[in-house]
């Protein structure tokens, strides 16, 4: 079973994301969800993370800082950047950092979301083997 962290500012977004799918029927686990990236990176010291789910601008730690320090801890660590903004030099920086995707809150569809956290399963699984 793998791992999945979700962390976001903003309280309605991180209750979407966690009820849009249901995780154990894909065979991950929720460890937690998190305000902001300082809150998710102290748990992630004490806890593995194999997919991260993140808003990019948040306080305290924004989420391409916590991609970059969680995938330091966890090199496999797959990373789902959200935002409500497109803006290129973010995008840019998610794909150099090795992000599976950068997805827009306003536009992110359900299944959409399902299919790229079955592709990040499936890089897991790939990897394992």
């Amino acid at each position: 079973m793998y791992h999945v962290m979700i962390v976001d500012d903003e309280p309605i977004s991180r209750i979407g994301l966690k009820s849009s799918i249901n995780w154990k029927q894909e065979g991950l686990n929720i460890i937690g969800d998190f305000p902001n990236g300082g809150k998710a990176y102290e748990a992630m010291e004490n806890n593995h993370v194999d997919i991260l789910i993140t808003d990019i601008n948040m306080p305290v730690m924004d989420g391409l800082t916590l991609m970059k320090k969680g995938m330091e801890i966890f090199p496999k660590l797959k990373v789902i950047l959200v935002s409500s903004y497109s803006n290129f030099e973010y995008v840019k920086e998610a794909i150099i950092y090795g992000a599976i995707d950068y997805i827009l809150k306003p536009t992110l569809e359900q299944e959409d979301f399902l299919q790229l956290i079955r592709k990040c399963v499936q890089k897991l699984d790939e990897e394992k083997k």
